[in-house]
């Protein structure tokens, strides 16, 4: 479990994963905000030339947990990025990585 700050109004990579030759599934993250501050978190995909388009997008408020889902089918790159919603307040989250079938904290 990865421990992850952000400033206010601040976003940051928060997985990144992805390989040129060969597609793959990406797991499940959980998310679990233990901070004040409500946070936005977005997938991404891109093939092996291209930019990124967004998959999905969740938003965690302080004190919940989310399940960002991943794609269903293989692809080439992958990252998810995490975005403070608080103009003032540091967010603070909580990042497990399940499998592709399994979520984290099921």
């Amino acid at each position: 479990m990865a421990q992850i700050q952000i400033n206010p109004n601040q976003a940051t990579d928060i997985y990144n994963n992805g390989n040129i030759l060969i597609p793959s599934y990406q797991p499940h993250l959980g998310i679990k905000n233990v901070g004040l501050a409500p946070v936005k978190v977005s997938s991404h995909w891109a093939p092996p030339f291209g930019d990124y388009t967004q998959y999905s997008v969740i938003e965690v408020p302080p004190g919940e947990v989310g399940i960002l889902l991943p794609p269903p089918n293989l692809i080439y790159f992958f990252k998810v990025t995490a975005t403070n919603l608080s103009g003032f307040l540091t967010a603070k989250i909580e990042m497990e990585v399940g499998t592709h079938n399994t979520p984290p904290w099921k």
